[in-house]
């Protein structure tokens, strides 16, 4: 009688180590889980921010950049341009020596960023720069006068 109960007692225990294992082994995989998941959320977000970061720097970079052109030689070109004297491709030429400078000052992350966004950056970047023109031209003809 005492082997029996010890046997009925040694299958007890032994089942309630095999259903803590297996509680045991669906905790583990809940937590793996929830660790992945936490993990996936918080890399996205880091991308969001390095993206708003990189169209930030992007937009500064681009509108100090198209200033500059606009100082240095633009004004200059579109007078020559007017009276003749060059062809108008000289001051479209500008949008790529701007192009250039902003892809050599954005740094590689943000230029990821912005590929891999985007799909298209080169396109995005041109169009900014045409926007940055036109508004670089619309600070330019606003009095100043205070």
């Amino acid at each position: 009688m005492q082997g029996t109960i010890t046997n009925v007692l040694l299958n007890v225990v032994l089942g309630l180590v095999t259903l803590g294992g297996a509680y045991a082994t669906l905790y583990i995989q809940r937590a793996t889980k929830k660790v992945k998941i936490e993990t996936q959320r918080i890399e996205e977000e880091k991308q969001r921010d390095i993206l708003w970061t990189a169209l930030d720097r992007l937009e500064d970079v681009a509108f100090k950049t198209v200033n500059k052109i606009e100082e240095v030689s633009a004004k200059n070109l579109r007078q020559l341009v007017k009276g003749g004297k060059i062809d108008k491709e000289k001051l479209e030429d500008l949008a790529v020596v701007a192009y250039n400078e902003i892809i050599d000052i954005l740094e590689p992350e943000y230029l990821d960023a912005l590929e891999s966004t985007l799909g298209d950056a080169e396109t995005y970047i041109l169009n900014t720069i045409e926007e940055k023109v036109k508004k670089v031209k619309d600070l330019k003809e606003v009095p100043h006068d205070l």
